[in-house]
């Protein structure tokens, strides 16, 4: 990998040349470290993507007026506003990284991307529901990975051949041609390792969205689901008459006191032994029985 070119042998309009090379390095480097990540949760049910383990991070340390805020306005789009904020604060921050690369930092931009990969494997650990190693190794993988495809795009956009100036004129001449022909080829292969490292970022997010199955919360879900509740009687409007089904018939048992002013259904199948009062209607199955209850 070709060295880059120090900053301050280049003159102005190289460096600032360099520097735009080197933040495109640094956004393409962090969209394939984040397509790398969708590709593992896509392909694992547990290990959750890195963009929505930081975004659930940002959801839980955030005060709960400004998350209220935002659901009063933003509603049912929260979480994507949230999902695109993060990949774009991201990408801003390696794109910074990379322009530093680009003009001598590599070291910083390496450490950068080093941090970027604690934060992402501790906000994925934390979930009690992904494993803690693997998510850290992923985390991890995916901070080499960016940081690797931005340095060799740096290396592309520096990359130049060394060239002895000739003491004649005609010797400098050929050399000022030789470099402006060399700059054309180096930015050709900068653009296409750059075309590259995007087609390959939108490939891995793509294919790890195609291979994405249910999530672990959502197995949890399915796997713990509450039974179907049944429907209690609709209360009268009036708040002292309840309306019940009729269509099943009901057996009462043995010994059970009926209290006068009770409508009791055909249906009912009353036990020998039991008193009905005068005052107990019976209704036809087809009327719904309200039951009336006094208040106290």
């Amino acid at each position: 990998m070709d060295e880059p070119e120090p900053a301050d042998q280049r003159p102005r309009g190289r460096r600032r040349a360099a520097g735009v090379a080197g933040f495109i390095a640094g956004v393409l480097g962090a969209a394939v470290a984040l397509g790398f990540g969708e590709l593992v949760e896509g392909i694992s049910d547990t290990i959750p993507s890195l963009v929505i383990a930081v975004g659930e991070v940002v959801t839980d340390y955030t005060p709960g007026d400004v998350v209220a805020f935002s659901i009063a306005n933003i509603g049912a789009s929260q979480k994507t506003v949230l999902t695109v904020g993060v990949v774009v604060v991201a990408m801003s921050i390696c794109g910074l990284l990379g322009r530093m690369a680009a003009r001598g930092g590599r070291l910083v931009a390496i450490t950068g991307f080093a941090l970027f990969g604690v934060i992402g494997g501790w906000a994925a650990a934390r979930n009690p529901l992904s494993p803690a190693v693997a998510s850290w190794l992923v985390a991890l993988a995916a901070a080499v990975l960016g940081a690797a495809i931005t340095l060799f795009l740096v290396s592309r956009a520096s990359a130049r051949r060394g060239s002895t100036p000739g003491a004649a004129t005609g010797e400098a001449a050929t050399g000022d041609a030789d470099t402006q022909g060399e700059s054309a080829g180096t930015r050709r292969s900068f653009f296409g390792f750059a075309a590259g490292a995007g087609v390959t970022a939108l490939s891995l997010v793509g294919l790890g969205r195609g291979l994405r199955g249910p999530s672990a919360a959502e197995k949890a879900r399915e796997t713990y689901a509450l039974p179907p509740r049944t429907p209690d009687p609709t209360a009268d409007a009036t708040g002292g008459a309840t309306t019940a089904d009729t269509s099943t018939a009901i057996d009462v048992p043995e010994g059970i006191e009926i209290p006068e002013g009770i409508e009791i259904p055909e249906d009912i199948e009353i036990p020998e032994g039991i008193e009905i009062p005068e005052e107990i209607v019976v209704e036809a199955p087809d009327e719904p029985a309200t039951t009336t209850t006094q208040q106290p």
